[in-house]
C-alpha cells in the first residue's frame, strides 16, 4: 500500500466556470426560450429573442457570444446551465 501524497497546489486556476440560464414564455403547449444568460463571477452576457422568438438566431447569438467573450486561450471553461 502507497502512503497517501499531497496535491501539488496550482498557483492560477485555470479552469474558469460559468453559470447559464434560460428563461421561457409558454406559447400554446410549448414552453419557448426567449433569453439566456450566463456570468462568470465577474461579468455576464444576456441574448434576447427577437419578435419572433426565432430560436436558432438566439442560441447562436448567445454561444458566439459565450465564446468570444469568457473563453480565453488555453483555458478550460466549465459551465452549469441551471434547470437542464
Amino acid at each position: 500500500m502507497l502512503p497517501i501524497k499531497g496535491l501539488k497546489v496550482e498557483k492560477q486556476v485555470k479552469n474558469y466556470i460559468t453559470t447559464l440560464d434560460i428563461e421561457t414564455i409558454k406559447k400554446g403547449n410549448k414552453l419557448v426560450p426567449y433569453l439566456i444568460c450566463a456570468y462568470n463571477g465577474t461579468s455576464y452576457i444576456t441574448t434576447y429573442a427577437d419578435v419572433t422568438l426565432n430560436q436558432k438566431d438566439l442560441f447562436k447569438s448567445f454561444f458566439d457570444g459565450l465564446l468570444t467573450f469568457f473563453i480565453k486561450k488555453s483555458h478550460i471553461l466549465t459551465v452549469y446551465g441551471h434547470n437542464f
